[in-house]
C-alpha cells in the first residue's frame, strides 16, 4: 500500500511518487481514498489524473458536503453513502470518554447528568462536535463548573444536527476559540502564515514562538511552547498528523478552524496574508506571501516591509528578491521552487538582515549559502531542506547557533572541524548524499554541548572517539542496509556516549534479520537507551512497510516475542 500526503512541503517529494504512479495504474488494480474534499473545483482537478482503463479500480472520497458528494459519483445516488449519526448510546460513550476518559456512566458526577444529556442531544451525533466540546468542560463537580456547563449548553446552535458543516459547525469551532487562553490563541493565530493544508512540525512551531516571545523568558519556555501545543491537540482545534511514543510530532488544521484563524488574523492584523492580487495594509509585522505557481507574483507597493518582524514566502524563487528590504526580520520561512537548470540560489542578501533569529529554507535546486553568514550573530536556527553548495567556513562564528539541519553532497573532515566549533551547538541534522571516502571521527572535545544528532547517509561509518559528545541524548541514523555491509550497520564507540537514552535508525531495503542485528549490537550500550526501529522500503521512497519497534533494553527479552518489524 502507498499513502501519500498532499500537504503543500511534500510537493516536491510528490513529484517521485508521481513517476512510479504512473506505472503502477496503468496496468495494476487500485484502490484510492481521498479524505475530506471540500469542493467540487478540487475533485476536477484530482479526477483528471485519474486513467482511463479496465482493471475495475476504485476511488472513495469522503466531504462534508453534498454537492462535492454527488460530484464525485457522477450525480448518481446509487454511488452515494450518507453516514448515519450516531445513536444517543453511542454518542454518550463517546462523550464520557472525552471527559472523563472513561465511557462508563456510573463515573459521571450526578449534577451533570442532566446538563450532560441535554449537550449530547445538540451535538445530534456528531463526533467532531462532541470532541470539540468536551475539550472545554472542567471535570470535577461544583457549582461554578455546572454554570460553566450550562453555559456551554446554552451557547450551542439548535442546527448542528441539521446544519452540521458550515454555520452550525463554525459556531462550536468559534466557542472553542474564545474559550482558549489568550497565549494559546495567539500560538493557534500564528499558523496563518502557512498555506491551508500544510503540515507544520511541532518541533519547529515550539522554535518559532519561542523566538516570537509567545513563551515569555525563563529556562521553561521550551516546556511552555510544548503545553500550548498540547493544548490545541486536545481541544481539537489542531490534527494530529505523524504520531510516535512521546505523542504528535506533525499537524495540520481542519479547513474550517483554518478559515477561522485567517479571519481573526486578518481582523487583528496578526498575519497578513497576500497573493497575486491582494492589496496590504501599511504596517505589517507578520507576512505571509502565497504566490505558488505564478512566476511573477509581487508584493503590493505602498507597504513598509522594513518593519516586518517574520516572513513565510511559498512560491517562485524569482519572487523572493524584496526579502532584503525586511530589515528588522527575525523569523524567515522560504519554501520555493525553480527550474531544475537554474543556478544555486544564492542566499548571501540575508547577511543584511542583522536579527535574522530562525531561518527555514526549503527548495528543489541547490542553496548557496552565504559566504559572510557569520553576521548573522543572532541567528539561532538555520534549517536547509536542500542541497547546500558548501558548508562556509565562516558559520563556525555564529556563537548563538543552536539548531542546525544541513545535507551536503560529500563530507569532508574540514566540514566536520568547521561543525564542532560552533560553540551553542545542541542538535545538528546532517545529510550526506554520497558515500564518504573514509570514515567519519568525531574527536574527543568535538560537540561538547550537543544533544540530539541526526545523521543520514548510505552507510553509517562513523566513529565515536571517548569524550566526542559528551551530552548527546538522542541519536537518530538513516542508512542504506545493502551499501552498509561493508562497512557495518552501527558506529564505532558508540559505548562512548555515556548518555545516551534513545536511539532511532531507519534503515532502507532491510529485511528483519539487518533489524534485529542492529537491535542486538546497541542492546548492550551502558547507558541502556531506548531503541527505535522504522525498517523502510526503498521502491516507495520512504513507505513505510514495516512497524516500528520500540523498547527499552531491559524490557527486550520479555518484549521479543511481541515485536515485529
Amino acid at each position: 500500500m502507498l499513502v501519500l500526503s498532499l500537504s503543500y512541503d511534500n510537493s516536491l517529494i510528490l513529484c517521485r511518487y508521481l513517476i512510479i504512479i504512473d506505472d503502477l495504474w496503468s496496468t495494476c488494480r487500485y484502490l484510492i481514498i481521498i479524505d475530506d474534499l471540500w469542493s467540487t473545483s478540487v475533485w476536477d482537478i484530482i479526477r483528471r489524473a485519474f486513467p482511463d482503463g479496465d482493471c475495475h479500480s476504485r476511488i472513495m472520497t469522503t466531504t462534508q458536503f453534498e454537492d462535492v458528494a454527488s460530484a464525485c459519483c457522477s450525480y448518481q445516488s446509487i454511488y452515494k453513502f450518507e453516514m448515519e449519526p450516531l445513536k444517543y448510546d453511542q454518542s454518550q460513550r463517546l462523550f464520557f470518554r472525552m471527559v472523563f476518559g472513561s465511557g462508563d456512566k456510573v463515573a459521571f458526577p450526578g449534577c451533570l447528568r442532566e446538563v450532560s444529556s441535554e449537550i449530547i442531544q445538540k451535538c445530534g451525533g456528531l463526533p467532531l462536535s462532541m470532541v470539540n466540546i468536551a475539550s472545554l468542560l472542567p471535570t470535577e463537580e461544583s457549582e461554578r463548573n455546572l454554570q460553566q456547563w450550562k453555559d456551554i449548553r446554552d451557547s450551542l446552535p439548535s442546527t448542528l444536527r441539521t446544519n452540521p458543516t458550515s454555520e452550525g459547525m463554525a459556531k462550536v469551532i468559534n466557542l472553542i476559540y474564545n474559550n482558549l487562553s489568550p497565549e494559546v490563541k495567539t500560538c493557534l493565530l500564528y499558523f496563518a502564515l502557512y498555506p491551508e493544508g500544510y503540515t507544520s512540525n511541532k518541533d519547529d512551531l515550539v522554535k518559532q514562538w519561542i523566538t516570537e516571545g509567545f513563551t515569555g523568558e525563563g529556562e521553561e519556555k521550551e516546556d511552555t511552547a510544548r503545553g500550548y501545543f498540547d493544548e490545541l491537540v486536545s481541544r481539537g482545534m489542531i490534527q494530529a498528523v505523524d504520531i510516535n511514543y512521546c505523542g504528535v510530532l506533525s499537524c495540520t488544521l481542519h479547513h474550517m478552524v483554518h478559515d477561522l484563524i485567517m479571519k481573526k488574523s486578518m481582523e487583528g492584523n496578526f498575519v497578513v496574508g497576500v497573493d497575486n492580487f491582494q492589496s496590504l495594509p501599511n504596517k505589517v509585522r507578520r507576512l505571509s506571501v502565497k504566490f505558488g505557481g505564478a512566476r511573477s507574483g509581487r508584493i503590493p507597493t505602498g507597504i513598509t516591509l522594513y518593519e516586518v518582524r517574520s516572513l513565510a514566502f511559498f512560491g517562485f524563487y524569482g519572487c523572493a528578491d524584496f526579502i532584503e528590504e525586511c530589515k528588522l526580520l527575525r523569523i524567515l520561512i522560504l519554501h520555493v521552487w525553480a527550474d531544475q537548470d537554474e543556478d544555486p540560489f544564492d542566499l548571501s542578501g540575508i547577511t543584511t538582515l542583522l536579527p535574522l533569529r530562525y531561518v527555514k529554507i526549503a527548495c528543489n535546486i541547490p542553496i548557496k549559502l552565504p559566504d559572510k553568514i557569520q553576521d548573522l550573530q543572532y541567528l539561532e536556527t538555520l534549517e536547509v531542506d536542500a542541497t547546500v553548495v558548501a558548508i562556509p567556513s565562516a558559520i563556525r562564528k555564529l556563537s548563538r547557533l543552536a539548531s542546525l539541519k544541513i545535507a551536503v553532497r560529500e563530507l569532508l573532515r574540514q566540514d566536520i572541524c568547521i561543525l564542532q566549533a560552533l560553540p551553542a551547538l545542541s542538535a545538528l541534522s546532517l545529510h550526506v548524499w554520497t558515500t564518504p571516502v573514509e570514515m567519519i571521527v568525531f574527536d574527543k572535545g568535538e560537540f561538547l554541548v550537543l544533544k540530539c544528532f541526526k545523521f543520514r547517509c548510505p552507510v553509517p561509518w562513523l566513529k565515536f572517539e571517548a569524550g566526542s559528545m559528551p551530552d548527546l541524548e538522542s541519536l537518530n541514523l538513516c542508512f542504506n542496509a545493502h551499501q552498509a555491509d561493508q562497512h557495518g550497520i552501527v558506529p564505532i564507540g558508540m559505548e562512548h556516549l555515556s548518555g545516551l537514552k534513545e536511539i532511532t535508525a531507519h534503515i532502507w531495503g532491510s529485511d528483519t534479520d539487518v533489524g534485529s542485528t542492529f537491535r542486538s549490537a546497541v542492546s548492550n550500550h551502558p547507558s541502556n537507551p531506548r531503541i527505535n526501529l522504522r525498517l523502510v522500503d526503498p521502491i516507495f521512497h520512504g513507505a513505510v512497510t514495516t512497524s516500528v519497534g520500540t523498547i527499552k533494553v531491559e524490557d527486550e527479552k520479555k518484549q521479543a516475542a511481541d515485536n515485529k518489524y
